[in-house]
């Protein structure tokens, strides 16, 4: 095995990759918030920066009851102080997603050298469900953050490397975790424990009375949200929430959002099979995902050598609990993608001088050819660039990886450095030039921007015979539905809609068509919609209408 010595002669290689991630991801920070939740979790959080109420949870106007707060506070709080800019409404998530990273590198040096706890933060921040999830903001970053925050600090208090601060820390993480996406924040840092310290009988461990001071501490942390909750369902059963009357915010926050969706109690059913997760990591986890089974066989191959099984009591059981959901979605497994780091980032330092190393080079020349083949028909089938541009950039990038690659000449940090580095070649080809050009087919968001930029304010925009999120956030605040009778009195408005929605104001208002979009649900891509020369038939219209007088006057 090598070790911290051998990374030390190559610290540049490191911050090099590094620093070309970030970049990456600073580049995906402009793009347009995507439809569907991404984009309504961006105009909630504005709502509640203009509204002021961060206890209670409003969609436009509406009591809402799905997502812990987190993720609304922090973006509020952001729009509120950097402005209403959707770069800053993704800030917080992807700041979280760099103290995961943080904390995994801290959480590896506990147990292994610093040559480890450096790939893994490579590896981790260059897999391909990293860079969705930085453009794509959901809940998950916040959540990840969290509980790595609370893994690398239990184990640093148990392992004796840090005082009874540890645990003040350990309770913010789940409290933090907690807030972003219910117990789970609690769930997952107890998997990665207390099942190892069962196996191995550790009953001092299991019964400490210091447990009580994290418990006491995240319960604080969660307190607003558990008043919050209460006092906006609980204290209300006359309230039609989802449909029901009779619903507890704390009921609905501490069992049948997460543990309903295994119970049945949950209506919410996707009808995704128990190895949906599994598939789900084929392209997940890439570049990596080729090293990850050969990398768990080794852990268990070496099980009388492992220094720690927090690591894989942590992964296994949650992507265990996870899979028995009856509501699956890919995000949900992104929380396990650190760990599964770890591993990996093992697997390539233990077997780089060794007879595996011809796997290790055979897969890091593969998933090059992959991206090449991927690159070629984004420009050739999907967004042709009218300029080389896009192309320029991923061939000089590309040029300066290969440079480096030839002359660096190290077993280890070779393969690292060319699958991280085509990961950074072809993100920049996504956040650059497929998303934007992606997005341009996400009608609302490219229609309110227009609205706005054509000087329409809220107040005059309307919507009919839609309400997708995006509108409400790029519009500046939500944007109320029209009242084909009391809207008569406030024209002129400027009003978004589609096909069938325009042929009914035509007989109604006076009209004036101000501009038209094509339309996609850009987060269900599909073949048709893909190739340039039949997206036409995958698209529809929406307009922009200005109603300028009632038609019957």
């Amino acid at each position: 095995m090598l070790t911290s010595n051998h990374l030390d002669r190559n610290d540049w290689v490191f911050t090099g990759i590094l620093f070309s991630l970030l970049l990456v991801y600073i580049i995906g920070l402009p793009v347009d918030v995507m439809n569907i939740d991404a984009a309504q979790y961006a105009a909630m959080a504005l709502e509640m920066q203009q509204t002021g109420s961060y206890l209670q949870v409003f969609e436009q106007g509406r009591d809402y009851l799905d997502k812990p707060p987190l993720l609304f506070w922090l973006s509020a709080i952001a729009l509120s102080i950097l402005g209403e800019y959707d770069w800053v409404y993704k800030l917080p998530s992807v700041l979280f997603a760099a103290l995961a990273a943080y904390s995994l590198y801290r959480f590896a040096l506990l147990y292994y050298s610093n040559l480890i706890a450096r790939l893994s933060v490579i590896v981790f921040l260059s897999s391909q469900a990293l860079f969705l999830m930085n453009n794509d903001i959901r809940t998950d970053n916040l959540l990840m953050g969290s509980c790595m925050l609370a893994i690398w600090q239990i184990a640093s208090y148990i392992k004796g490397s840090s005082g009874k601060m540890a645990l003040v820390w350990a309770g913010l993480g789940i409290g933090l975790g907690m807030l972003a996406k219910g117990p789970l924040g609690l769930i997952f840092p107890a998997l990665a424990f207390f099942p190892v310290w069962f196996i191995q009988r550790k009953w001092s461990l299991i019964f400490k009375w210091e447990w009580l001071i994290v418990l006491l501490l995240a319960s604080i942390v969660i307190s607003p949200m558990c008043y919050g909750l209460y006092t906006q369902f609980d204290l209300h059963p006359d309230k039609v929430v989802n449909g029901k009357t009779g619903v507890s915010g704390l009921y609905f926050y501490f069992w049948e959002q997460s543990f309903g969706r295994i119970t049945g109690e949950s209506t919410w059913s996707n009808n995704t099979g128990p190895f949906f997760f599994l598939h789900t990591y084929l392209w997940a986890f890439l570049p990596w995902v080729f090293f990850l089974i050969p990398a768990l066989i080794s852990i268990w191959n070496k099980r009388t050598e492992q220094k720690e099984w927090y690591a894989l009591s942590g992964f296994l059981l949650i992507f265990l609990a996870l899979s028995m959901s009856r509501y699956k979605l890919p995000h949900y497994i992104y929380l396990t993608l650190p760990l599964s780091a770890l591993f990996v980032a093992r697997y390539i330092a233990e077997n780089s001088n060794s007879l595996k190393s011809r796997f290790i080079t055979f897969t890091s020349y593969s998933y090059p050819l992959l991206a090449f083949i991927f690159c070629g028909i984004i420009w050739i089938y999907i967004f042709p660039p009218e300029a080389l541009f896009s192309i320029s950039i991923f061939a000089l990038s590309l040029i300066l990886l290969l440079i480096v690659y030839f002359k660096l000449k190290d077993p280890v940090w070779n393969p690292v450095l060319l699958l991280a580095g085509i990961s950074v070649c072809l993100n920049i080809v996504m956040n650059a030039w497929f998303y934007p050009e992606l997005l341009k087919y996400q009608s609302s968001s490219m229609a309110m921007k227009y609205a706005v930029e054509n000087g329409w304010n809220k107040e005059h925009i309307r919507r009919w015979n839609t309400n997708a999120s995006a509108l409400h956030f790029y519009a500046g605040g939500p944007i109320e539905a029209l009242d084909t009778i009391n809207d008569r009195t406030h024209l002129p408005l400027l009003v978004y809609t589609d096909e069938d929605g325009k042929l009914q104001l035509e007989k109604d208002f006076e009209t004036e068509l101000i501009q038209t979009f094509e339309d996609f649900a850009v987060t269900r891509l599909n073949p048709v919609f893909l190739r340039e020369t039949s997206r036409s038939e995958a698209t529809k219209p929406y307009y922009l209408i200005k109603l300028n007088s009632n038609s019957y006057e």
